[in-house]
């Protein structure tokens, strides 16, 4: 399942980055449309600018044609729908042709801008492009051309002492066009963010519940397996149990009962072994019972002072220092199998110390934790993932039970258990998960 779930997250990661991609080519794109929209919008501009100018050359050489002549052609010019106004002023900022129904008063601010080139400002509603706009460009000058001029252009052209002022041409185009795009692009990029922000969260979830499921699945091949360990451990024990009894009772008998002191010293050392032998039965059957458990409240330092009272030789035997700190707190516990956990996991700490150290022991009341830590003898690299697994041991004549009953016990306790480190030896028991409402239910 390892490989297709993580083939799966694999698409889904793809799948987001061709969104996250889609999204930037979405906003360019966008951005692109309406920058050529501006563009068009210059040359659009230019282009009725430049027919204004030649209209008014060909006015302005015709006698026979006035001021009215000149507002009549902006008007007929004017008459595309994206075009509101087009408007001259003068450098002092004095309108001198207007064909738009704005007042005056709606170009503050617009008339005091001078450019050479045409140059755009974007407002609210509407676009103003504008450039500097000479009336006499192209026109002969003189007597001769003053003489063909009408006078009625001449005057418009011209100030009250004759002279002729700088003027600028403006356009006013409508928004509204341009707004719909807009409008459209922002609506289309917020599709688009809007499945990638779906996609994401699908994507999250999905890695989760696939995560979950892999951690279920995990779960359940460990307790099937541990199921079958447990029933072979169960059958093999005891096979072994009553045989065992029989051999320690007739050994123990002929060394009592022989009088020859190496051979009782032989039988002894039979004895002693008969007894390990005995012990890892033991753990057998205590991995392949079924355990049902009766819980109470129980204080976490009583459970660790009683645990080590029962270890006080062994402890004594390599002059170990037990180092206690912390704060005690309360656990829903079943007191005798909550006990044998902890004599397993204290018991490792013991066999596994150097003679003359010690074994510290951190109780947590906030995060409701005990945490073990010991040095160890041997330097051994130990796999912190399989230390919980039936059998796995680095020890010469230990059974490998001792931390998988352990976590069994735990787990049975709606708790934790957890290796921290191996270099030194740290264990940690973690009782959070306990809620009253499941454990007493």
């Amino acid at each position: 399942m390892g490989r297709y779930s993580r083939h799966l997250k694999i698409v889904l990661l793809i799948a987001i980055i061709l969104t996250v991609a889609t999204v930037i080519l979405s906003v360019s794109s966008s951005l692109q449309s309406l920058k050529r929209y501006k563009e068009n919008l210059v040359d659009f501009s230019e282009f009725v600018m430049r027919s204004f100018e030649s209209g008014n050359r060909a006015f302005m050489m015709n006698e026979q044609f006035s001021r009215r002549t000149i507002e009549q052609f902006a008007q007929d010019i004017s008459k595309q729908q994206i075009i509101e106004d087009i408007v001259v002023y003068s450098a002092s900022g004095e309108i001198v042709l207007s064909v738009g129904d704005r007042k005056s008063s709606s170009y503050q601010g617009l008339l005091g801008r001078r450019s050479d080139d045409i140059d755009m400002v974007e407002m609210e509603d509407s676009f103003f492009l504008f450039k500097r706009f000479n009336p006499f460009a192209g026109m002969p000058m003189g007597r001769m051309g003053g003489h063909m001029m009408g006078e009625g252009m001449m005057h418009m052209w011209n100030n009250d002492d004759g002279y002729s002022e700088d003027y600028y041409i403006g356009i006013l185009l409508n928004k509204s066009e341009y707004s719909s795009i807009l409008h459209k692009s922002i609506v289309d990029v917020s599709q688009v963010i809007i499945l990638g922000f779906l996609l994401v969260i699908i994507f999250f979830y999905s890695v989760r519940i696939i995560g979950e499921y892999e951690r279920k699945n995990r779960q359940l091949q460990i307790v099937e397996r541990e199921a079958e360990i447990g029933k072979f451990a169960n059958v093999l024990a005891h096979e072994i149990k009553n045989p065992l009894s029989s051999m320690r009772g007739l050994v123990r008998f002929s060394a009592n009962k022989t009088e020859n002191v190496e051979i009782a010293e032989y039988l002894n050392s039979a004895v002693e072994e008969i007894d390990r032998l005995n012990k890892i039965v033991n753990d057998f059957l205590s991995y392949g019972r079924e355990m049902n458990v009766n819980f109470s409240s129980e204080d976490i330092i009583d459970l660790l002072n009683h645990t080590l009272s029962l270890l006080k030789h062994d402890i004594e035997d390599k002059n170990i220092d037990i180092v206690m700190e912390g704060s005690t707190f309360a656990v829903f516990a079943d007191k005798d199998k909550l006990l044998q956990a902890v004599m397993n996991i204290l018991l490792n700490a013991v066999q596994a110390s150097p003679e003359n150290d010690k074994i510290s022991i951190l109780m947590n009341s906030k995060e409701k934790s005990v945490v073990v830590k010991n040095n160890v003898t041997e330097k051994k690299e130990l796999d912190k993932d399989k230390l919980f697994e039936p059998f796995y041991t680095n020890k010469a004549k230990g059974s490998g039970l001792g931390m998988a009953i352990a976590k069994k016990i735990m787990m049975l306790h709606y708790s934790n258990i957890y290796v921290k480190s191996t270099q030194p030896f740290v264990v940690e028991l973690n009782f959070s998960n306990q809620k009253s409402k499941d454990i007493l239910k």
